[in-house]
């Protein structure tokens, strides 16, 4: 199989440190590594073997450990046509894809379109495919989109899958949406072509064919120039800075780039200088070797005036809290359920205390927190199974469906503003944890004393 498995770039070891982005934000703190996502339908989902030989799976074994989590997002039968018979736009979907909030997301479908009852909306295709890419596109994390073309079918295809319709009609039109949305492309399907030894039962891979994608992604993301940061807000400038790195025997890699959402070409100007932004701005680089561009990678950042703080009120120490029990998903995705709902009060601060047991509970804490000065303010929330935090009605961070620590960018005027946190626990001892930084104040937990609830005179 190696055989015909060739990396873009000659120079592995180069490319496995490949390229760091230093990234300068006035108030900006260091971010978390990096979240994918792959997206798509039963080739992602690994179908017909076994859970570790899934693409994404066999992906974590291949990739540095700047990548975090890499995680499974394929749903079996789902067509990328808003009018299939089984569409990826179901908002279940969609939504687990949110809380996720990747920096990366690897989409590949296309294949289940070409049925017959599916591809009568063939005419919608573009059109849909832009509208997916505007959704993640529109995700607070900003993630860069990687194109995949579905792989070939084999003889008379299976599952009402024509290979026909594959080859003639569905990898071209990913080729051209990828194309209109300025999308980086693994070639994912290629290098199946002359291989049915790697497709099982003419559509779907065998566990080598499984490994074959993972190792086409694993050397496209290692092509991705790495940012320091994640794609996130600033006050009044930005600047980006590139390392480039330098091959053993010649000069370094060539790195442009643009600042307007498109493919960097040839062309586009050559990286030579931090490059400074002062208002709202995408920049897409990829490294050129000979001439030729590896997979682009994007980072946007936000110019984000401080959220002005909350006119002067009578308030206590502490926050409002309303406690729900019994709930079959994350409060904010099934909507306020009063029938849920077996307690409300007051607590000094942060307090999983007042729950009634200790799986299968949410709480809702609402209130205010107060900002010392101006600046941007960086919050780190970490919870067991899933939480989220707005600032003045706006997502500043999420937790996803397991432990760990995420982190969020705000910019805040001083004073106090609107908080309200949720959280959620399903199995497990639950925990709830709140940090904060920002102009003079170094990590520490949100203090009680930071926060306020308003009560009427």
């Amino acid at each position: 199989m190696t055989n015909f498995l060739k990396m873009r770039h000659k120079h592995s070891v180069a490319l496995l440190a490949f390229l760091l982005f230093q990234l300068i934000c006035r108030g900006a703190i260091a971010a978390p590594s990096l979240r994918v996502a792959c997206v798509g339908d039963s080739i992602t989902a690994g179908y017909a073997v076994k859970s570790e030989d899934s693409y994404p799976t066999q992906l974590r074994s291949m990739v540095g450990n700047e990548f975090q989590q890499i995680r499974n997002f394929g749903i079996s039968g789902t067509t990328l046509l808003k009018k299939g018979d089984s569409t990826y736009w179901n908002p279940n979907f969609l939504e687990a894809i949110t809380d996720f909030q990747p920096h990366i997301v690897l989409l590949m479908l296309g294949t289940n379109d070409s049925k017959p009852q599916n591809w009568v909306h063939r005419d919608e295709f573009q059109t849909d495919y832009s509208a997916l890419v505007t959704r993640f596109r529109e995700l607070r994390s900003r993630p860069t989109i990687i194109a995949m073309l579905p792989i070939p079918g084999v003889g008379e295809g299976a599952f009402q899958i024509p290979p026909a319709v594959l080859a003639s009609d569905i990898v071209p039109a990913v080729r051209a949406a990828a194309a209109a949305n300025n999308l980086p492309f693994i070639d994912t399907n290629t290098p199946f072509i002359g291989h049915p030894e790697l497709i099982a039962d003419n559509i779907h891979p065998t566990p080598a064919g499984y490994k074959l994608i993972a190792e086409l992604v694993a050397n496209g993301l290692k092509q991705l120039p790495r940012f320091s940061a994640v794609s996130e807000p600033f006050l009044t400038s930005a600047e980006a800075a590139i390392e480039v790195p330098v091959s053993e025997g010649k000069d370094a890699f060539e790195v442009r780039y643009t600042l307007d959402g498109t493919l960097p070409t040839a062309k586009s100007p050559r990286y030579s200088k931090p490059i400074v932004v002062k208002s709202t701005t995408v920049i897409t680089a990829a490294v050129f070797e000979d001439g030729k561009p590896g997979l682009a990678s994007t980072l946007t950042l936000t110019k984000e005036p401080p959220h002005p703080a909350m006119p002067v009120a009578v308030t206590v120490p502490g926050l409002s809290y309303q406690l729900y029990q019994g709930l079959p998903g994350k409060i904010w995705r099934i909507g306020w359920d009063e029938n849920l709902k077996v307690g409300e009060g007051a607590v000094s601060g942060l307090s999983l205390e007042p729950r009634k047991q200790d799986e299968w509970y949410a709480f809702t804490f609402s209130g205010r927190i107060n900002a010392p000065t101006t600046g941007m303010y960086r919050f780190f929330l970490n919870a067991r199974q899933g939480s989220r935090l707005l600032i003045d009605n706006g997502l500043v961070v999420q937790t996803a469906d397991y432990p760990g620590e995420y982190s969020g960018l705000v910019a805040l005027a001083a004073g106090s503003h609107d908080f309200l946190l949720h959280y959620f626990n399903a199995s497990g001892a639950g925990h709830l944890k709140l940090d904060w930084e920002g102009p003079e104040l170094v990590r520490a937990p949100v203090s009680d004393s930071s926060f306020s609830r308003v009560v009427t005179p």
